[in-house]
């Protein structure tokens, strides 16, 4: 795994911050590894939404003779 070297700086409202807060800690999270895993999970959809055109190509099914 890579070292946590980089920052990202974030300007929200204070209600916002309580709120994302709050579901970190229900999730055992401190908010920067909430805020974190919420990135990975949708940088991760975005991978898979990306390649599923292929995918669907070159599925049997959707072969037309």
């Amino acid at each position: 795994m890579d070292k946590r070297t980089a920052h990202i700086h974030l300007k929200t409202t204070p209600d916002i911050k309580d709120a994302a807060a709050k579901l970190a800690e229900k999730d055992g999270r401190t908010l920067s590894n909430y805020i974190e895993s919420l990135l990975i999970e949708q940088i991760q959809k975005y991978k898979k939404k990306k390649t599923e055109p292929l995918q669907r190509l070159e599925s049997p099914k959707n072969h037309h003779p």
